[in-house]
This record gives structure tokens, sequence and C-alpha cells, in this order.
């Protein structure tokens, strides 16, 4: 997807389907652009407010030292735990896990890419789960 409107149907596609209490794993890049910075702040307001509704819950890994530029207000209304990447770990990306998915997020040049396939999945999967396991809590 490539298109703000292709963009935002399939965001709100994926949540929708949601069952609730579902987790998300994402791994979030606070300096760099994503979907919130392509569709803004309304959106991703709403977003929040829909994953709130559905009691789904978002693990989050940020690089090292970027946890001080998330604004506090987004984290108060989510229910989101947050760990911040070792320094010696250098990733910085946008990426979402969410029901045997792996979805890619860029603001420059906007697009969404989303692949289904599980060993693809769950290999990707096994590292984010590694990662996380060596991070500092930071919420």
């Amino acid at each position: 997807y490539d298109t703000k409107k292709g963009i935002k149907y399939f965001i709100e596609s994926l949540l929708a389907n949601l069952q609730k209490k579902s987790v998300i794993y994402t791994i979030d890049s606070p300096h760099h652009g994503n979907y919130a910075k392509v569709l803004g702040e309304s959106f991703n307001n709403t977003l929040i407010r829909n994953k709130k509704s559905k009691d789904i819950f978002t693990k989050t890994l940020v690089p090292h030292g970027s946890f001080g530029l998330i604004e506090v207000d987004k984290l108060s209304g989510q229910n989101i735990k947050i760990k911040e990447m070792p320094k010696d770990i250098n990733f910085s990306a946008y990426i979402w896990f969410i029901s045997g998915t792996v979805v890619f997020f860029s603001a420059t040049p906007p697009f969404v890419v989303s692949i289904k396939h599980n060993l693809i999945v769950d290999s990707l999967k096994s590292v984010y789960d590694y990662i996380w396991n060596l991070s500092a809590d930071r919420n």
C-alpha cells in the first residue's frame, strides 16, 4: 500500500479484525517517520481509542536513547509496555507483528508492506523476542 487512503484502510481493517485482548508487538523509531506522520495525529488518536475499546496491549521496542523522544501524552492513554534496545543494537524501523502477519511501515516514501508467510513471520518474531529479552524496561 502506498497511498494515504490505502494505508489508512489497511490499518483500520487489520485492527478491526483483531480479537479483544490481542497483543501487538512493535518496533518503533520515534525520531523517524511512521504511519502517524503520514496519516496525522487525529488518525493516530482514533487508532488509540479503537485499540483501547478492544483492550489491545502493545509491546514496543525503541532504539537506545530514543525513549525520551516519545511524548508523554501518547503513552498515558495506551495499554503499552516499552523497552529500549541495548546501545549496540543499531536498528531503526517501524514494524508490527500482529495475528500471524509482519507489517513494515515507512513515511518517506509512504508505504506499508504486509507479509503473511508463517516461516518469515515466525523467524522475524523470534528475533524480536530475542531483542525484547535483552532490552531495558522504560515504563
